[in-house]
């Protein structure tokens, strides 16, 4: 009986890792990879030189400052950086506007000389805003309280409705302060109340339905924010022009102008 021959093959040898395209190819995204987080997170192309803060009092501006170099320099791995490619510019504005009530607005820039520049909008006081508890705040054009702020002669705003606001809230509905403004406005305008020389330092909003505005002389004039402001106006000017002379206003208490067609009179 004749045996089978039995044929071997010779194993074949594996190549080296470095000739593989595997290899190679890993080697070339390591180095895209490398390149690119160099220039973005290590290199100056990127850097943020300096940081300008603009449209702010030299107060706001030093806290915005350190804010924002805060924000801007991180770690990121192992390296330090300032880069201007990971900084989220809206998410600064809305940080900025938040920690600081006194800004209405915040709009921060990259510049070609890779700086960053943050324009700042303060809110202008119009009045002080008070609350029940005696606590008085600026308050802007839109009803929104920013600071804390003594009355200091300036137009106060008695609130006495209860509820809590905060600073950056806005403490009157648009409504009631269009009506505030616009009773303002109509008093300012008013050729026979200049005439007659009569100022209002203060409203006191006792209800939605009752704003009690107070007199430099002491005697207040009773309106009601949800009525017809021009009619209560009108009554106003009748009952100082006709009614009531001008030597008997040291004795006056109230003019009530919130029904009807009449305004009642109240002496002390």
């Amino acid at each position: 009986m004749k045996r089978k021959s039995r044929s071997y093959k010779r194993p074949r040898r594996r190549k080296p890792l470095y000739l593989t395209k595997a290899f190679w190819i890993a080697v070339l995204f390591v180095s895209v990879f490398g390149a690119v987080f160099y220039a973005l997170v290590i290199s100056s192309l990127f850097q943020t030189q300096n940081i300008v803060v603009e449209g702010a009092t030299i107060d706001l501006q030093k806290k915005i400052l350190e804010r924002a170099e805060s924000e801007v320099s991180r770690r990121v791995a192992l390296w330090d950086t300032r880069s201007l490619v990971f900084l989220n510019l809206k998410a600064m504005e809305e940080g900025i506007e938040k920690s600081f009530p006194e800004v209405e607005y915040a709009k921060i820039h990259r510049t070609l000389a890779r700086n960053l520049q943050i324009e700042v909008q303060e809110r202008t006081e119009i009045a002080v805003w008070c609350n029940e508890h005696t606590a008085c705040f600026a308050m802007d054009n839109a009803g929104v309280i920013f600071m804390e702020k003594p009355e200091d002669g300036a137009f106060v705003i008695q609130d006495a409705r209860g509820g809590q606001v905060a600073l950056g809230e806005q403490a009157l509905s648009d409504e009631l302060l269009s009506f505030v403004n616009s009773f303002l406005e109509k008093v300012r305008e008013s050729s026979l109340l200049k005439e007659a020389k009569v100022e209002f330092v203060s409203v006191a909003l006792a209800s939605e339905m009752r704003a009690n505005w107070k007199s430099k002389e002491g005697w207040q004039a009773y309106s009601n924010p949800k009525g017809d402001l021009g009619w209560q106006f009108t009554k106003l000017q009748a009952v100082l022009e006709k009614k009531i002379p001008s030597s008997q206003r040291n004795r006056l208490e109230y003019i009530d102008l919130r029904f009807g067609d009449q305004a009642y009179i109240q002496y002390r």
